[in-house]
Protein backbone atom coordinates (compact mmCIF):
# COMPACT_ATOMS: atom_id res chain seq x y z
CA UNK A 1 0.00 0.00 0.00
CA UNK A 2 2.79 2.38 0.91
CA UNK A 3 4.50 1.74 -2.44
CA UNK A 4 1.26 2.49 -4.30
CA UNK A 5 0.95 5.76 -2.39
CA UNK A 6 4.52 6.79 -3.27
CA UNK A 7 4.07 5.84 -6.93
CA UNK A 8 0.84 7.85 -7.08
CA UNK A 9 2.56 10.92 -5.66
CA UNK A 10 5.45 10.59 -8.10
CA UNK A 11 3.05 10.26 -11.06
CA UNK A 12 1.03 13.30 -9.95
CA UNK A 13 4.17 15.40 -9.50
CA UNK A 14 5.54 14.29 -12.86
CA UNK A 15 2.24 15.14 -14.55
CA UNK A 16 2.28 18.58 -12.93
CA UNK A 17 5.83 19.18 -14.13
CA UNK A 18 4.98 18.05 -17.67
CA UNK A 19 1.87 20.24 -17.67
CA UNK A 20 4.10 23.24 -17.00
CA UNK A 21 6.20 22.54 -20.09
CA UNK A 22 4.52 23.85 -23.21
CA UNK A 23 6.61 23.07 -26.30
CA UNK A 24 5.24 26.05 -28.25
CA UNK A 25 6.10 28.41 -25.41
CA UNK A 26 9.57 26.93 -25.12
CA UNK A 27 9.98 27.58 -28.84
CA UNK A 28 8.94 31.20 -28.40
CA UNK A 29 11.50 31.68 -25.64
CA UNK A 30 14.28 30.02 -27.63
CA UNK A 31 13.44 32.13 -30.68
CA UNK A 32 13.42 35.27 -28.53
CA UNK A 33 16.82 34.43 -27.05
CA UNK A 34 18.34 33.86 -30.49
CA UNK A 35 16.74 36.98 -31.98
CA UNK A 36 17.73 39.14 -29.01
CA UNK A 37 21.32 37.94 -29.33
CA UNK A 38 21.31 38.78 -33.02
CA UNK A 39 19.65 42.13 -32.34
CA UNK A 40 22.36 43.11 -29.85
CA UNK A 41 25.12 42.06 -32.28
CA UNK A 42 23.50 44.05 -35.07
CA UNK A 43 23.14 47.11 -32.84
CA UNK A 44 26.85 46.88 -31.98
CA UNK A 45 27.66 46.57 -35.69
CA UNK A 46 25.31 49.48 -36.49
CA UNK A 47 23.49 47.28 -39.01
CA UNK A 48 20.14 49.05 -39.23
CA UNK A 49 18.55 46.55 -41.61
CA UNK A 50 19.61 43.63 -39.41
CA UNK A 51 18.36 45.37 -36.27
CA UNK A 52 15.00 46.10 -37.88
CA UNK A 53 14.62 42.51 -39.10
CA UNK A 54 15.45 41.09 -35.67
CA UNK A 55 13.10 43.53 -33.96
CA UNK A 56 10.24 42.56 -36.25
CA UNK A 57 10.85 38.88 -35.49
CA UNK A 58 10.78 39.68 -31.77
CA UNK A 59 7.60 41.66 -32.16
CA UNK A 60 5.90 38.73 -33.93
CA UNK A 61 7.04 36.21 -31.33
CA UNK A 62 5.94 38.45 -28.47
CA UNK A 63 2.49 38.54 -30.07
CA UNK A 64 2.45 34.74 -29.71
CA UNK A 65 3.65 35.06 -26.12
CA UNK A 66 0.83 37.50 -25.43
CA UNK A 67 -1.70 35.02 -26.86
CA UNK A 68 -0.22 32.22 -24.75
CA UNK A 69 -0.54 34.15 -21.49
CA UNK A 70 -3.99 35.44 -22.41
CA UNK A 71 -5.19 31.87 -23.00
CA UNK A 72 -3.41 30.54 -19.90
CA UNK A 73 -5.09 33.20 -17.75
CA UNK A 74 -4.25 34.34 -14.25
CA UNK A 75 -1.23 36.40 -15.29
CA UNK A 76 -2.41 39.78 -16.49
CA UNK A 77 1.05 41.19 -15.80
CA UNK A 78 2.60 38.67 -18.22
CA UNK A 79 0.15 39.75 -20.90
CA UNK A 80 1.10 43.39 -20.24
CA UNK A 81 4.84 42.58 -20.35
CA UNK A 82 4.31 40.88 -23.74
CA UNK A 83 2.31 43.83 -25.06
CA UNK A 84 4.94 46.31 -23.87
CA UNK A 85 7.67 44.18 -25.42
CA UNK A 86 5.84 44.30 -28.76
CA UNK A 87 5.64 48.09 -28.55
CA UNK A 88 9.34 48.32 -27.70
CA UNK A 89 10.28 45.94 -30.53
CA UNK A 90 8.29 48.07 -32.99
CA UNK A 91 10.11 51.16 -31.70
CA UNK A 92 13.48 49.41 -32.16
CA UNK A 93 12.57 48.56 -35.77
CA UNK A 94 11.35 52.08 -36.50
CA UNK A 95 14.47 53.70 -35.04
CA UNK A 96 16.78 51.31 -36.89
CA UNK A 97 14.97 51.86 -40.18
CA UNK A 98 15.41 55.60 -39.64
CA UNK A 99 19.12 55.17 -38.96
CA UNK A 100 18.84 56.23 -35.30
CA UNK A 101 20.89 53.48 -33.69
CA UNK A 102 21.09 55.27 -30.32
CA UNK A 103 17.29 55.22 -30.09
CA UNK A 104 17.22 51.62 -31.32
CA UNK A 105 19.61 50.68 -28.53
CA UNK A 106 17.55 52.54 -25.92
CA UNK A 107 14.37 50.80 -27.07
CA UNK A 108 16.18 47.45 -27.08
CA UNK A 109 16.94 48.00 -23.38
CA UNK A 110 13.25 48.75 -22.83
CA UNK A 111 12.40 45.51 -24.66
CA UNK A 112 14.84 43.52 -22.54
CA UNK A 113 13.44 45.11 -19.38
CA UNK A 114 9.98 43.80 -20.22
CA UNK A 115 11.35 40.33 -20.88
CA UNK A 116 13.29 40.40 -17.62
CA UNK A 117 10.29 41.63 -15.64
CA UNK A 118 8.19 38.73 -16.86
CA UNK A 119 10.99 36.26 -16.17
CA UNK A 120 11.32 37.54 -12.60
CA UNK A 121 7.59 37.24 -12.03
CA UNK A 122 6.84 33.96 -13.80
CA UNK A 123 9.97 31.87 -14.39
CA UNK A 124 11.42 29.43 -11.92
CA UNK A 125 14.21 26.90 -12.20
CA UNK A 126 17.66 26.87 -13.67
CA UNK A 127 18.98 27.00 -17.24
CA UNK A 128 17.61 24.03 -19.14
CA UNK A 129 14.86 23.22 -16.64
CA UNK A 130 12.69 26.32 -16.40
CA UNK A 131 9.10 26.16 -15.21
CA UNK A 132 6.34 28.59 -14.39
CA UNK A 133 6.02 30.07 -10.93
Amino acid sequence: MRTLYIVTIVVVLAAAAIAQVDPDYQGYMKANAANMGSLNKNIAAKDGAGVAADAMKLQATMKQVEAFWTKKGGADDAVKFAMNAQTAAAAVAKAAQGGNMDEAQAQAKNLQGNCGGCHMAHRAGAQGSFSFK
